[in-house]
């Protein structure tokens, strides 16, 4: 079986996610998030990014105090979020009582 692959195709390799990244043209990448063949994590736009972030990106992007800071910050976004929608389940809602203007 392998002799018959190895005739049909001569060994045929795609490398798409790298020929993607090195084409030099406007991209535009889409997936179906639904699709029943291929594997979201396996497929070409996860296969980009990946590359892309192993290329691109330097290997420590943070140290330890910036992880900190990351994570406290989406505490306090999650805690607000949390008190707006609990506020507005009890009747209270403040978006229409905000100072701020329309939200």
């Amino acid at each position: 079986m392998e002799a018959l692959y190895v005739m049909a195709t001569m060994k045929w390799e795609a490398f798409n996610d790298m020929n993607f990244l090195k084409a030099k043209c406007y991209k535009i990448i889409t997936a179906d998030p639904k699709d029943e063949i291929v594997e979201i994590q396996g497929s070409l736009p996860i296969l980009v990014a990946r590359e892309a972030c192993l290329d691109h990106l330097p290997k420590q992007l943070w140290d330890a105090e910036q992880i900190a800071t990351l994570y406290e910050s989406l505490r306090f976004i999650y805690y607000l979020e949390f008190k707006i929608y609990s506020s507005s389940e009890n009747g209270y809602d403040l978006r229409k009582k905000s100072t701020f203007g329309r939200l």
